[in-house]
């Protein structure tokens, strides 16, 4: 068991967690933490980056072969561990609210590289309320 926080692609409903998640979680439930959230129009997907707003997450905890989904989870998200400069993402830990009990946790999560080659020129909005879900239902043609 294992148990790590997501705020786009990989939430309940988006098509990474269908790809990736779907049959190895065992509970949901939602989750904060401290960031500044964008979504990439050009990828479709969000970047999260260090910042004071609240941005929603689910925690999820993961059963099953657990080096092998987190192993599936790096490769999707282009994120070596040990970091490297030219990875996408960072799989790094970082301070999640439980929003049900209060509690504080240090859970994996992935933040983007704002270094990366291909962020120089990319477009990116700002979602002020920090819900990429949200934003995503709001936001559909």
């Amino acid at each position: 068991m294992a148990i790590i926080a997501v705020y786009g692609s990989l939430c309940q409903g988006f098509f990474n967690f269908n790809k990736y998640l779907r049959g190895n979680v065992s509970h949901i439930h939602p989750g904060k933490v401290k960031g500044r959230l964008y979504h990439m129009p050009l990828r479709g997907y969000p970047a999260l980056l260090p910042g004071e707003d609240d941005v929603y997450c689910e925690i999820m905890t993961l059963r099953g072969d657990i080096e092998q989904i987190m192993n599936a989870l790096d490769d999707m998200e282009n994120a070596s561990v040990p970091a490297r400069p030219d990875d996408e993402y960072h799989r790094v830990h970082m301070r999640v609210a439980d929003v049900e009990t209060g509690e504080m946790l240090s859970l994996p999560m992935y933040m983007f590289n704002i270094h990366h080659p291909r962020a120089k020129n990319e477009p990116m909005v700002y979602i002020e309320h920090g819900n990429w879900p949200r934003y995503m239902r709001e936001n559909q043609n």
